[in-house]
């Protein structure tokens, strides 16, 4: 037996070199630049989740959760509710209003 060291990696019956799981990953993120904001949280966590500050239900707005008592807004990134009172928008009474006029609709 020779000790032979080959070089391009693991070969195909083809002589094509494989892709690796990690290239096949990078180029699938390439392809999938962003991934598209959910639709919009599930009615089941609605149901449970609550303003960490206030422990008011918060109500899901234009991809935010909005708390009408502590006038606080939580952002959501790819679907998962951010509940952190130290990054949370603070409000105005009337942005809040104006909010959940429109939520009304």
């Amino acid at each position: 037996m020779t000790n032979e060291v080959r070089s391009g990696g693991p070969r195909t019956v083809f002589g094509s070199r494989r892709r690796s799981w990690y290239e096949r990953d990078v180029q699938q993120k390439n392809q999938t630049n962003v991934e598209p904001p959910p639709a919009g949280l599930p009615a089941d966590l609605l149901e449970i989740l609550v303003c960490p500050k206030s422990k008011a239900p918060v109500v899901y707005i234009d991809g935010f959760l909005v708390c009408p008592t502590s006038r606080l807004k939580y952002r959501v990134e790819a679907g998962v509710p951010v509940m952190l009172v130290d990054e949370a928008e603070e409000l105005s009474a009337d942005a809040v209003e104006i909010l959940m006029q429109q939520q009304r609709r």
